[in-house]
């Protein structure tokens, strides 16, 4: 069971209108400057655009947070259970719950994949697939993985399971908590063919914390998931690599 968090909702509300703003705020930022500039679009292997594109609302997230923890009077491991005897223990239920998911996402979004086409005959990639396969430095490859690999399973989580859900959840209302964060944690991605797996993901990642009491357990799921992800697109690209240059030299 989760233990009783100090978030306020007056507080959660004025952190997610600061988040969302200033992440909008960014955003309106860097097209005015592209405008200015007399570009079409960014350099996408600029590590300006990979920063702003990353960190734009991720890294306000985390920002964002250690402000609020700081007006809260608590620390990191106290509000997100980082400082539970059994971090070992959390940290093999999250190993143990991705194993589960992996096979069970991937068939519900290749489920969801045929659903859309039944409609559409092109699908899109998601974002950060984009970003990844658009990479064609090593540095930035490096950073866009450590990313997706660390970067982005914290501050989601913190975010999502970590503050979002105990706030709704302490003020009364359990299963709106549960389903609007997981409904919410899908949209921002964007992408229609991973909106149910992602779902399930949150909804997952909620049992993970219920069930711990720490917030490691989500956050290792999370990242193995992505973990996977991420070998899988550089294992496509390395493996197209190879066919290219056995055909070209045959």
């Amino acid at each position: 069971m989760l233990s009783a968090k100090p978030w306020k909702p007056n507080g959660t509300l004025i952190l997610c209108v600061f988040i969302f703003s200033f992440y909008l705020i960014l955003l309106f930022g860097a097209g005015l400057s592209l405008q200015f500039s007399g570009k079409k679009d960014f350099d996408h292997n600029s590590i300006a655009y990979l920063l702003l594109v990353t960190l734009s609302l991720h890294g306000v997230i985390l920002v964002a947070t250690c402000v609020y923890l700081w007006l809260q009077r608590v620390n990191w491991a106290e509000a997100f259970g980082f400082n539970s005897p059994q971090k070992g223990h959390a940290a093999l239920w999250g190993v143990f719950a991705a194993l589960i998911f992996l096979p069970v996402g991937y068939a519900t979004q290749l489920l969801s994949l045929k659903v859309i086409s039944w409609f559409t005959d092109s699908t899109e990639k998601q974002e950060a697939v984009k970003l990844l396969t658009e990479q064609k430095s090593l540095g930035n490859q490096i950073y866009m993985g450590l990313f997706a690999i660390v970067i982005a399973p914290v501050a989601e989580e913190i975010f999502f399971r970590g503050i979002l859900y105990p706030t709704i959840k302490q003020a009364g209302y359990p299963r709106i908590a549960l389903w609007c964060t997981a409904l919410v944690f899908g949209a921002i991605h964007l992408n229609a063919a991973i909106f149910v797996p992602l779902v399930i993901l949150a909804l997952a990642m909620v049992f993970l914390y219920e069930k711990t009491n720490n917030l490691l357990a989500p956050i290792v799921a999370h990242s193995l998931f992505n973990t996977v992800g991420v070998i899988a697109v550089y294992s496509d690209d390395i493996g197209n690599f190879f066919y290219r240059l056995f055909h070209h030299s045959s």
